[in-house]
């Protein structure tokens, strides 16, 4: 049988079809994403988000020194505000000015829901970041990055600060601050060019360092993400 020309043949042309030469190999197709399904955990979050926050962002109301605003003339920079001398004092001065710079724009308690609304718009900013952040360095799936970034600003901190005004400085936006600076210096590592490293990480580093001078306990938000890092840590997997 190993001499018969017959079987040579074909067996020639059984190797001859499982290669790339041969006309008849058709290479799997690579599965192509729908745009659709590629922002649907987007909107989904973002319906999900809506639906909570609606009562803050529909209601007129305020939360304790929310109303502080009208106990002095906040159309003044920089300095009026009751709590920017103590801020100044406990070493926040940047969250002292932040607070007076926010505060300028409202004038009725139909304003408040306006400033919640962007506080919420930050919030969805942050958690984007973080979604990426989680799938670049946990090596997840994007719906997995994505449902855990949810889960944790779900959170009832993250909560307060939309809902309670005067914590947007101090809580949403520092926060955001963190979550990017982050960003940018674990994108510094896998930068080409050593002038962006260095342009990546030195911003990155200063923008942290000036959350510092807002609120220092929401700056080491920076942590969940090393702490995250430390918790899906797999043996013979380097992150």
């Amino acid at each position: 049988m190993g001499n018969d020309p017959r079987f040579a043949q074909s067996w020639t042309t059984i190797t001859a079809s499982m290669t790339n030469d041969s006309p008849a190999f058709n290479p799997p197709m690579e599965p192509v994403s729908s745009p659709v399904r590629s922002k649907l955990p987007i909107v989904v979050i973002s319906a999900l988000f809506i639906l909570i926050f609606a009562p803050s962002l529909f209601l007129d109301f305020g939360i304790f020194n929310d109303y502080w605003i009208w106990s002095y003339n906040h159309h003044q920079c920089c300095i009026y505000f009751p709590e920017t001398s103590h801020l100044f004092w406990i070493g926040r001065p940047l969250g002292g000015l932040l607070l007076n710079l926010h505060f300028l724009w409202f004038d009725k308690a139909r304003d408040l829901s306006v400033g919640r609304a962007v506080s919420l718009l930050f919030l969805m900013g942050t958690l984007g970041i973080a979604a990426t952040l989680f799938q670049r360095s946990l090596n997840v799936g994007r719906h997995t990055a994505w449902a855990l970034s949810t889960l944790v600003f779900l959170l009832p901190a993250s909560l307060l600060y939309v809902l309670w005004l005067t914590n947007f400085v101090p809580g949403t936006l520092n926060v955001f601050l963190a979550t990017l600076a982050y960003f940018l210096v674990d994108r510094s590592y896998s930068a080409h060019r050593v002038s962006k490293r260095r342009l990546l990480a030195g911003f990155g580093y200063s923008l942290l360092l000036l959350s510092f001078y807002i609120y220092p306990p929401t700056s080491y938000f920076f942590l969940v993400f090393t702490a995250a890092r430390v918790v899906f840590w797999r043996r013979g997997v380097r992150n």
